[in-house]
C-alpha cells in the first residue's frame, strides 16, 4: 500500500511540475518496476521511501496526498496554493528527553559514526539521549515501541547519521519547505518521471519553521545532483554562491538546524 501511495504521489507531483505522467496500471506496476531496478545514488536516497529516506505513517501519507491533490487543483485553475511556514507541525510527534537508544551492531553498522552523530545533536541542542530509514517525528503509538533509525551500508559519515536522526527529531528535508521556490529552482526536466514525487513540497499546514529562514547549509538539504537522470543539476540555488553548499553531510547540523530543534523542544 505504501508503494501504491508513493505511485499516486508521484503522479500528482508530475502533474504539479508539468511533467508527463508515468503510465501505470491500477497496481502501479511501472513505479514498482522502477523502484525494484533502481540503485540508490546516496545512502539517504532509497527509491522506495518518501524523499529517499522517510517512512510516512498511513496518516501522514494520507495528509500528504490530500494536500497534493489540492495543490494539483490550484495548478489546474492557475492559482498558487497558500504557503509560508521545516519541522513537522504535529506536536504529538515530539519526544520527551532523554531519548533511550541502542545500536544494533549485528547489522554491521559503523557504531562509532552513529555515536558521533548522536553526540553532535546532544552537544548543540537541548536534545538528550540515553545509553539511516526514519519516521518524521516521534511515533504516536498507544504503548512505547522502539523506533528504528536505519543507518545502512555507506552511512559512515557523521553528517549522514545526524541527517537521519534529524528526521526522527521531526525534520523534513529542507528543500521540501513550502517557500523553497524562493531560494532554489528544482530542475524537474532533469528528474526521471518516476522520481518526481521525491521533490514534493510540504504545505504550511504540515510544517512550521519558527521564523528560521531557509537554510542552504542545512544537513537536511538535498545536493545539487540528487536523482539526476542526465547528469545535470536537479536543484539550482537562486544565489549561486550557495550552489556548493547544499547537500553537505560533513559539517553536521547547521546553526539554523540547531535553532529550530532548540525552539521546538
Amino acid at each position: 500500500k505504501f508503494l501504491l501511495n508513493l505511485n499516486e504521489l508521484n503522479r500528482l507531483q508530475s502533474q504539479i511540475n508539468g511533467q508527463p505522467e508515468v503510465a501505470s496500471d491500477s497496481s502501479g506496476q511501472s513505479f514498482l518496476d522502477a523502484v525494484g531496478s533502481a540503485e540508490p545514488q546516496e545512502p539517504d536516497l532509497i527509491p522506495y521511501l518518501f524523499e529517499g529516506d522517510i517512512i510516512l505513517t498511513e496518516d501522514q501519507m494520507n495528509k500528504t496526498l490530500a494536500e497534493k491533490r489540492i495543490e494539483a487543483l490550484f495548478k489546474k485553475i492557475g492559482r498558487a496554493p497558500p504557503t509560508k511556514r521545516s519541522l513537522t507541525s504535529e506536536t504529538s510527534k515530539r519526544w520527551s528527553f532523554p531519548i533511550a537508544y541502542s545500536i544494533d551492531t549485528s547489522t554491521g553498522v559503523n557504531s562509532a559514526a552513529v555515536q558521533v552523530g548522536i553526540d553532535k545533536w546532544s552537544e548543540l541542542t537541548c536534545a538528550t539521549f540515553r545509553h539511516c530509514y526514519s519516521y518524521v517525528g516521534r511515533l504516536n503509538t498507544p504503548s512505547p515501541v522502539a523506533q528504528e533509525v536505519s543507518i545502512g551500508t555507506g552511512c559512515f559519515r557523521m553528517g549522514t547519521v545526524t541527517h537521519e536522526i534529524g528526521h526522527a527529531l521531526g525534520f523534513y528535508h529542507e528543500q521540501a519547505r513550502p517557500e523553497r521556490d524562493d531560494f532554489v529552482a528544482v530542475g524537474t526536466q532533469n528528474i526521471a518521471n518516476n522520481w518526481q514525487g521525491q521533490f514534493t513540497k510540504q504545505s504550511y499546514r504540515s510544517t512550521i519553521n519558527y521564523g528560521v529562514q531557509y537554510d542552504y547549509g542545512s544537513v537536511m538539504h538535498y545536493g545539487s545532483y540528487y536523482l539526476s537522470v542526465n547528469g545535470r543539476q536537479t536543484i539550482t540555488t537562486k544565489d549561486a554562491n550557495y550552489q556548493a553548499t547544499i547537500g553537505q553531510r560533513d559539517v553536521g547540523p547547521s546553526f539554523a538546524d540547531v535553532k529550530q530543534i532548540n525552539t521546538a523542544y
